[in-house]
This record gives C-alpha cells, sequence and structure tokens, in this order.
C-alpha cells in the first residue's frame, strides 16, 4: 500500500473496531492461511481452498476408532430412495433411536458446511441427507457416514483458482467455454416426491458457486423438474453477474446456460 492508502487502511479498520469485535490479520497478501475452518493456500499464480484439518478433526470426533474403508464416491444410486422410504414412514417416532438421532444431526449438520463452503462434490449427497434430519434411519446414518468416510479418503482436494493480470480475469473462463460471457450449468433429480434442482458455475478454472436445493412443488414432468432448476440457475447467474459488474468486471451479452 502507498502512505495514503496505508493510512486510509489504518483509520477504516479502528472505526469498524468500534463498531464489529473483528480480528485484523494484517495488511500484506498472504497473511491470512486459514478462516473459519477453511485453508487459504496461496502462490503467485493461483489461490487454494480445502477444508482439510476440519474433515480430519471431524472423522476423528465420529471415528475415534479410525476410518476403516474407502470410497471413490460419496454415495449410491439407493440414496433418492432411503430418503423416500424415511419420509413415507416418518410418522412412526417409536421407531427413533435418540443416539442415532443425535449422531445423524451433527454428521450432516457439520458436512453441510464443508459443502458450502470448498467441496460441492457431495453437495448432493448432503443435501439428500438432510431432508430427514428429524427422521433418520439407520440405512441414511450408514449412508451418512460414507459421506464422511469419502471426504476423509479425499481431504486433500482442494479448490484451485488461477489467475493473471487484470485483462485476464476479466475474460476468464466460464465452464465450458472461453470469453466474456457468463456460463454455468443446471440439473435437476426427480427420484423422490419433490424433484431436487442443482447448478454450479465457475471461474478461473474451478468452480465459485453451486448448490442444490429441493424443489417447492412436485413437478408433474420431467420438463417441469428441469425447467424449475434451470430457473433457480438463472437467479443465481443474475446474481453472480450483478456482483461482477460491481466489482468492475463488464460481461457483455446474455447469459448462456447448460443443462
Amino acid at each position: 500500500f502507498a502512505d495514503k492508502g496505508f493510512d486510509m487502511r489504518v483509520r477504516f479498520m479502528d472505526t469498524f473496531k468500534t463498531l464489529f469485535p473483528v480480528e485484523d490479520f494484517g495488511e500484506e497478501i498472504g497473511t491470512l492461511h486459514e478462516f473459519l475452518s477453511i485453508r487459504i493456500v496461496k502462490s503467485p499464480h493461483s489461490v487454494c481452498l480445502d477444508s482439510e484439518r476440519y474433515i480430519t478433526e471431524l472423522a476423528a470426533e465420529m471415528f475415534p476408532g479410525g476410518v476403516h474403508a474407502q470410497y471413490a464416491v460419496p454415495a449410491t444410486v439407493e440414496l433418492p430412495k432411503l430418503v423416500e422410504d424415511a419420509t413415507r414412514n416418518k410418522d412412526q417416532p417409536s421407531r427413533l433411536d435418540k443416539h442415532l438421532v443425535t449422531r445423524y444431526r451433527r454428521l450432516v449438520g457439520a458436512m453441510l458446511y464443508v459443502s458450502t463452503t470448498t467441496r460441492p462434490d457431495i453437495t448432493y449427497a448432503v443435501g439428500m441427507t438432510s431432508r430427514c434430519l428429524a427422521y433418520p434411519t439407520p440405512e441414511l446414518l450408514a449412508a451418512a457416514e460414507r459421506v464422511l468416510i469419502y471426504l476423509v479418503c479425499t481431504r486433500s482436494l482442494r479448490l484451485t483458482y488461477t489467475g493473471g493480470d487484470m485483462e485476464r480475469q476479466v475474460t476468464a473462463r466460464w465452464a465450458p467455454t472461453i470469453g466474456t460471457t457468463l456460463e454455468g450449468k443446471s440439473d435437476a433429480n426427480w427420484q423422490v416426491a419433490r424433484s431436487t434442482s442443482g447448478f454450479v458455475f465457475e471461474k478461473t478454472h474451478a468452480a465459485i458457486s453451486w448448490g442444490m436445493k429441493k424443489q417447492q412443488s412436485i413437478a408433474l414432468s420431467t420438463f417441469e423438474a428441469e425447467t424449475m432448476a434451470a430457473s433457480l440457475a438463472c437467479c443465481e447467474a443474475v446474481w453472480l453477474r450483478n456482483l461482477f459488474e460491481e466489482l468492475g468486471f463488464s460481461y457483455l451479452g446474455p447469459i448462456d446456460g447448460h443443462d
């Protein structure tokens, strides 16, 4: 920072601290290495985010004896059926085990944080299991534990953002093409009573925004389910476009989408 800019920053932080309990990590780029259990690794050409420590500590809490399995994917194709069965039998409270419910909620809640910050690959599995927080089954608990085991096996995976000068960043790649067009992907899964909407957007070679959500109404066709998923993605695309325009990045032309 120049002297004037640094003085402005100091005055801003002094004022900000009088209003909110904040911690100042310093003015030098690269001084912040972890924030909210998200590890930040910076190099001259990239910034990487991961939750390796958080996953390791969560696994030690949930599996004190260690993990004795390996999975290459977070969930199986039977997961929607497990959710559907649990939902169908949710009015049978006698079958609920208090210890099972407590463990399930703790596990899913912790993984929900990971899925929304650094691990888009588990978003679908965690989103489906979170539908049954009030009435989990032993089979769903096993499915949630599988997701955590998968995280342990892949805890070194990172979101790696690469970029260069301002011009390159303005024209950075939005999956799957190169240019100033804002693009993303959406999809729908209709294996349960209320279909699931999902989307992902990428910039600088990694996902910057992703999510899944249970649709508010029961779709009467696969076309309707896909339309609701695309609508959710469009809302996110408009928000992202406005955000980047406020930051000084100008995107020309219409917003393109891929389903």
